[in-house]
């Protein structure tokens, strides 16, 4: 076929392909934000709601949060949000987009690779199609899966263009050899640079692309067949691993950044024992195969079997050696059809080595599997059933016809069923409502089914799923601290406690836990037991960015600012644009006396919130500390032009007014109209703001209005018991009595 032809026929084909994922993928632009993770990757992420700012950039390049190392699918969620705000249609448009490129170049890379058109095409078509990988792409959190995809894709896409340039000769004669030798190194260094540099961003989206290494040397052998002698780059297995260092310890440090990660964050309240992990993982393989032929009851969430009990996906021991044995002999038969058979053998090991790094024997969070788990491995099974199909009715003219329409049947269905899957993502009681049809006791749906009837208000059929998911699984710790907070809205506080003590104890390194003890135990007058609370949430976890703002406002209550103002700049630190937090420091810093610390975090504030009146507010009075009036007077101005109904602002800027030290700053006019808003905001209940009206007065020489102000200012500090500003109102009478203004 001409090339000009070949390339119209590859991109009709791949916009056939885009479409018919489009309309199956369809329901996602409906589809709300599901609470299990997104709120932690999107909605209730303060660095990713703010968008791309350097702070945030700077944020996820450093950040372990949720256990994993992804700085590349934290910025995308942060376009995202920039660009779209929080629009979830926008969130889920992007994903599907990203899982219709995935499709496309799956296409055009194995059509390149193979010369296998139709091959190719159905290969990316059950990639693009199967109910399983509908997890990957209706759920926003996802993000990764689809987006490592997109780097794995174009990282082989270069690599196959790296092995072919390592086998071109020239034609150059030889005295121009070096010439030639010249102009084909370069070319092939930046080939070699940029699959390296596409492995790094896909480990920075998904640390699962640690086996790209070893997909690499699978691809050596098939299609590649850099194995073989006859081929101008083919080379020893030595020579293939040595050329692949560079892979091998980009993932060896991902690997360890993300063991360090997920330890640090306790990514799972339940470990299992290794037995049971590794009883588990066997299984596993089978029931990702069993799903792939027959995509049925697939859930968000599949529990891991507890201890002691026989859970829906821990085998009987029998069965467990079999399907041990199933395995190997499978390994072991296409390893010997390795050279008759290479796509077989790629194929097959594609799939059990990529799912290696989530196949359980590491346990990370509850799940005994997970159907995007699949994203990727099942290219490995597509390969090997589709080149399997083609070899064996190859000499079969007869069966192509119906295996052409039975292949397309089967995609049709495949895309009638992700349709359908696809519309379970709705919202957080569709799909969590159908986890309970697949799984009856699983305490993980009933317990989001709670939380969604929790924020409507249905108290009664929250507490009801709470209550079956501790019935469920009774390790289940989230759970508890959801009833007791309900408990504690009716009253039941000592009950409410119990639970979340309870809670901790199930869960020691469960951050967020210790966190809501603290929180309960300082509610309740328990100060010592919540301190000791909130030290173990931030051992736990020292990145617990509320857990540090919460524990400073602790310890500010207690006097203890210096402790508090360390606390403070933790949260700060962690959470740069937090304004409440920078704001909570530079009273810490004051009130202990660090004056110009204190300054610079107050003038921060205003950089950071310029619409802040409280921030102004609080310069202003701690300019006026430090005798700095002209500044602070600018600043009690633009608290007020920010929130003219503040009587505090007010009061603030009356006073400097009615006192400035420069007689040329002073307005006692204003001010006194200043200081009467203010008495009346507050009812005229405040001593202080009296006080300062009548201050106002005398500097406009209104003295037997001064007078009267003082008196009601003294009268209010006496019932106040406020000692000290009763008599200064009383020394202020006297003076006003000779026409003498105070200060």
């Amino acid at each position: 076929m001409q090339p000009n032809r070949e390339t119209r026929r590859t991109c009709l084909l791949s916009a056939l392909l885009a479409a018919a994922t489009i309309v199956a993928f369809s329901p996602v632009a409906n589809n709300d934000f599901i609470k299990f993770d997104d709120g932690f990757y999107v909605v209730h992420n303060p660095h990713v709601v703010g968008g791309l700012t350097w702070n945030n950039f700077q944020w996820a390049l450093s950040t372990g949060y949720q256990g994993n190392w992804h700085p590349v699918t934290w910025i995308s969620h942060m376009l995202d949000v920039q660009l779209f705000g929080l629009r979830p249609g926008w969130h889920h448009f992007i994903n599907l987009l990203l899982h219709i490129t995935n499709a496309v170049l799956l296409f055009i890379w194995l059509q390149r690779l193979t010369a296998a058109t139709w091959r190719s095409l159905l290969v990316a078509a059950l990639f693009a199609l199967h109910p399983l990988h509908v997890e990957s792409v209706a759920w926003i959190a996802e993000r990764k899966d689809v987006l490592s995809t997109f780097f794995l894709l174009l990282l082989l896409m270069a690599y196959a263009a790296y092995a072919k340039n390592l086998g071109k000769t020239s034609s150059a004669s030889p005295t121009s050899e070096s010439k030639a030798l010249a102009e084909f190194v370069l070319p092939k260094r930046r080939l070699y640079a940029l699959v390296v540099l596409l492995f790094a961003l896909g480990l920075m989206s998904k640390p699962m692309l640690v086996t790209v290494p070893f997909i690499l040397l699978l691809l050596d052998f098939w299609p590649l067949g850099r194995f073989q002698s006859n081929v101008p780059s083919s080379t020893s297995l030595k020579d293939l691993i040595r050329e692949k260092i560079s892979f091998f310890a980009l993932s060896a440090i991902s690997s360890v950044v993300t063991l360090v990660f997920q330890q640090k964050s306790h990514a799972t309240y339940l470990e299992a024992p290794i037995g049971t992990r590794l009883a588990n993982a066997i299984a596993s393989y089978w029931i990702y195969l069993g799903k792939t032929i027959w995509p049925v009851r697939l859930s968000i969430f599949y529990p891991y079997p507890l201890p002691d009990t026989a859970g829906p996906h821990l085998w009987p021991p029998a069965l467990l050696v079999l399907a041990l044995v199933g395995l190997v002999m499978i390994s072991s038969i296409v390893f010997v059809l390795r050279r008759s058979a290479p796509w077989l053998f790629v194929g097959w090991f594609w799939f059990v080595g990529t799912l290696v790094p989530v196949i359980g024997i590491i346990q990370v969070g509850g799940q005994a599997l997970a159907d995007r788990y699949t994203y990727i491995p099942l290219i490995g099974i597509f390969i090997s059933a589709v080149w399997l199909t083609s070899a064996l009715v190859e000499k079969a003219a007869v069966i192509k016809p119906v295996l052409a329409v039975s292949a397309a049947t089967i995609i049709a269905i495949c895309a009638v069923m992700t349709q359908r899957q696809a519309k379970l993502w709705r919202d957080d009681f569709t799909v969590f409502a159908h986890a309970l049809t697949v799984s009856p006791n699983n305490a993980l749906p009933h317990y989001h089914l709670g939380i969604g009837y929790r924020d409507r208000g249905q108290t009664a059929k929250a507490i009801t799923e709470f209550q079956k998911a501790v019935v469920a699984d009774p390790t289940f710790a989230p759970a508890y601290p959801e009833i007791g907070g309900i408990l504690e809205d009716e009253g039941k506080a000592q009950e409410a406690l119990e639970l979340y003590q309870h809670a901790v104890k199930l869960a020691p390194g469960a951050e967020q836990l210790h966190h809501l003890l603290a929180t309960r135990l300082w509610a309740r007058g328990k100060q010592e037991e919540a301190l000791v609370q909130y030290t173990a949430a931030l051992r736990c976890d020292p990145d617990y960015a509320d857990a540090r703002f919460n524990f400073g406002m602790a310890l500010a209550s207690r006097g203890q600012y210096g402790e508090a103002a360390a606390q403070f700049a933790a949260a700060c630190r962690l959470r740069p644009d937090d304004g409440e937090a920078l704001g909570c420091l530079a009273e810490a810093l004051m009130k202990e006396g660090r004056l110009g610390q204190a300054e610079d975090r107050f003038r921060e504030l205003t950089q950071l919130a310029p619409t802040n009146a409280v921030a102004h507010e609080n310069l202003g009075l701690l300019l006026a500390q430090r005798g700095r009036f002209d500044d602070a007077l600018t600043h009690f101005q633009q608290a007020v032009a920010l929130n003219p109904n503040w009587p505090d602002a007010l009061n603030a800027l009356a006073w400097v007014l009615a006192t400035h030290p420069r007689v040329e700053f002073r307005k006692p006019v204003e001010a006194v109209q200043l200081a009467q808003r203010a008495c009346e905001l507050s009812d005229g209940k405040q001593s202080r703001f009296w006080g300062t009206l009548d201050v106002s007065y005398a500097a406009a020489g209104r003295f037997p209005d001064a007078i009267q102000a003082a008196t009601k200012a003294q009268e209010l500090a006496t019932i106040a018991g406020q000692t000290n500003a009763a008599q200064a109102a009383a020394q202020r009478i006297e003076d006003y009595k000779k026409r003498v203004p105070n200060p």
